[in-house]
């Protein structure tokens, strides 16, 4: 039908965006993940759908970063910033615009110190 045709042509599109997308559901459960995130999460995306993001993303949990997506969730203009990750020693340029489902979360590496 058009509509699984329409979600097929989406999601291709979004494997070649130039960042890891993890988009989340208001309950901040997984419900994608391109290609780029594999190395994000550190793990196959497809087997982290459902779970939460702080449990895929340990390494985001009490950092600025969370804080900052955790506004952006409430917040109805998303937000865009640079946060850095001690668990890797990296910046990021990160994304987050709310959909209607939750959270488009992008992460695109900048720097590695």
């Amino acid at each position: 039908n058009d509509t699984g045709r329409a979600r097929t042509a989406m999601q291709t599109m979004l494997q070649h965006v130039p960042y890891a997308l993890l988009p989340v559901d208001r309950e901040w459960r997984l419900t994608f993940g391109n290609d780029k995130a594999e190395a994000f999460l550190g793990a196959v995306p497809t087997t982290l759908i459902g779970s939460t993001l702080w449990n895929a993303c340990p390494h985001l949990v009490g950092t600025d970063v969370e804080v900052q997506l955790r506004h952006a969730m409430s917040s109805p203009g998303g937000t865009s910033f640079e946060g850095h990750l001690a668990s890797d020693n990296s910046w990021y340029e990160v994304s987050a615009e709310p959909i209607a489902e939750g959270l488009n979360v992008f992460f695109r590496s900048v720097c590695v110190r």
